[in-house]
């Protein structure tokens, strides 16, 4: 029997992109998975950083191409983690930063748990990783 709370791991992400940059595409990309239902978005804040003294958040109305997500504010995000994003963005950038849970492993993480399982580990593979590891793969064929 499958346990109806049974939540799936739940992700970060923390894409930078430069200030004038069009995000319609990512906007377009991220509602698929929401309908899709292949990710639950639980929080999204877009920040910005123009330059050391001229940052902060902004509201996601601002971006037309982002107004849809404005009701994904889960409380995931607190000054602190907005604080911490800004500093690790280059000036003349804005970031999204998205919290999202895995939708797609419910199942899976739901009988694992009805086995009597428990996750004992976990990690993520950055894709800038996995590209470069698959680009070394290829080029030694």
């Amino acid at each position: 029997m499958t346990n109806t709370n049974t939540h799936a791991p739940i992700d970060f992400l923390l894409i930078e992109f430069p200030l004038a940059a069009d995000a319609s595409s990512m906007a377009a990309a991220l509602s698929d998975l929401v309908d899709q239902g292949t990710i639950v978005l639980f929080d999204i804040a877009l920040v910005y950083k123009a330059g050391e003294a001229d940052f902060g958040r902004r509201d996601l109305t601002a971006d037309t191409t982002l107004a849809a997500f404005v009701g994904a504010q889960s409380g995931l995000f607190d000054d602190e983690d907005i604080s911490q994003a800004i500093g690790a963005m280059e000036a003349g950038t804005q970031a999204l930063m998205v919290a999202y849970e895995n939708s797609w492993a419910i199942p899976f993480v739901a009988a694992a748990l009805d086995a009597d399982g428990q996750v004992i580990a976990g990690g993520r593979i950055p894709a800038s990783v996995v590209n470069e590891a698959l680009d070394a793969t290829e080029s030694q064929s």
